[in-house]
């Protein structure tokens, strides 16, 4: 009896990793569709001042993800994705799952906290255009135009 136990045992161990790798392949498969069915959106933020400039995307959950810095005439270009519902945007993370995107900031280097503006992603969210850019200045304080469509 205590063999065919140990037996056993050992077979359930054994199975283990096989079965950690099946439910990661699932996982992957079903992650990496919702992706690939999604339209990409890109957003080139353009930096037309004489300092450089730092920008931060703002996820859900107090999730922050810095772009830049960017250099005085210098861009930055942002890669994501259109989901659902209508108007949302994310970022896939390591695993597949979507950080919705709330905002995107950009300020000075030297003193960001009191010169950012924010990137009104309206027009990304509304239109069903493949590419956006912004340009954003600062003396003082960094101003962002609104981003237009772009070929």
């Amino acid at each position: 009896m205590e063999d065919s136990r140990d037996q056993r045992v050992n077979m359930t161990r054994g199975g283990m990793p096989f079965l950690i790798l099946l439910v990661s392949a699932l996982l992957l498969a079903v992650a990496r569709p919702a992706v690939a069915a999604d339209p990409a959106v890109e957003l080139v933020i353009a930096n037309v001042g004489n300092q450089p400039m730092r920008c931060m995307i703002l996820f859900g959950h107090w999730v922050t993800q810095d772009v830049g810095p960017i250099a005085a005439g210098g861009s930055a270009t942002v890669s994501m994705w259109r989901g659902q519902p209508a108007g949302a945007l994310y970022i896939p993370r390591f695993d597949g799952r979507k950080m919705m995107i709330e905002n995107v900031i950009c300020g000075d280097v030297t003193a960001w906290a009191e010169s950012l503006d924010q990137i009104r992603l309206s027009p990304l969210r509304e239109s069903a255009g493949g590419r956006f850019a912004t340009s954003c200045t600062g003396a003082g304080r960094v101003s962002c135009s609104p981003p237009v469509e772009a070929r």
